[in-house]
């Protein structure tokens, strides 16, 4: 991802893939609890339309959640862009408001058929209104020491070429470089940091 892009774009829509991560899951439950998963999905697509629509300067007003194709394909379309998978998105709304309003749980198939639809929607409108992959959002973009982002990366190129070892090492040292960054900012009378809490157990024999 490019160290152009927007920090506070890549912090949001980290969160919208969080959420839709966090959807997928519960879908992956018994019933009734996959239920549960389409109210996590609903808010994963109504939050990022919501950045969409702020990012393409959409005017909303009183917007319910179909109205947003409408009004961002209309800014869109100057280069032939659309905002896909309307249908399956009503869909999905028409479950959430059986359930949350009207109390009718959905089946198991129900949510993974929506899980599947979110995927395929927020998969390909990320790329046509951002310019950016779904599937590489993350939050390592924003982390402001450069040597733990470069592990992290390089830790994560080591999972997915199934070197599960050395990624975790790769990680631990990310996350020891952070914390020893914090800590030799904030250190304090006697070069006391935070994470000082008394005297070693070696001082006392």
């Amino acid at each position: 991802m490019s160290s152009s892009v927007d920090a506070t774009l890549v912090e949001r829509l980290s969160f919208i893939r969080f959420l839709f991560d966090q959807g997928s899951s519960q879908c992956d439950r018994a019933e009734p609890f996959a239920a549960a998963g389409l109210l996590t999905l609903h808010d994963a697509v109504e939050g990022f339309l919501l950045i969409a629509a702020e990012h393409v300067s959409a005017t909303l007003g009183k917007t319910d959640f179909a109205g947003y194709w409408g009004l961002i394909d209309k800014e869109l379309k100057g280069d032939g862009r659309r905002l896909p998978s309307e249908p399956a998105m009503k869909r999905l709304n028409s479950l959430r408001v059986g359930l949350k309003h009207h109390g009718t749980l959905p089946s198991r198939q129900d949510a993974v058929r929506a899980r599947d639809d979110v995927s395929k929607f927020l998969l390909a409108a990320t790329g046509i209104v951002f310019g950016l992959d779904f599937d590489r959002l993350d939050l390592v973009e924003l982390i402001t020491q450069p040597e733990a982002a470069e592990m992290i990366r390089r830790a994560d190129a080591e999972v997915a070429a199934n070197n599960i070892v050395e990624g975790l090492a790769l990680l631990s040292e990310a996350f020891d470089g952070l914390l020893k960054d914090y800590s030799d900012r904030k250190q304090w009378g006697s070069r006391r940091g935070p994470y000082t809490f008394g005297p070693t157990l070696q001082n006392f024999f």
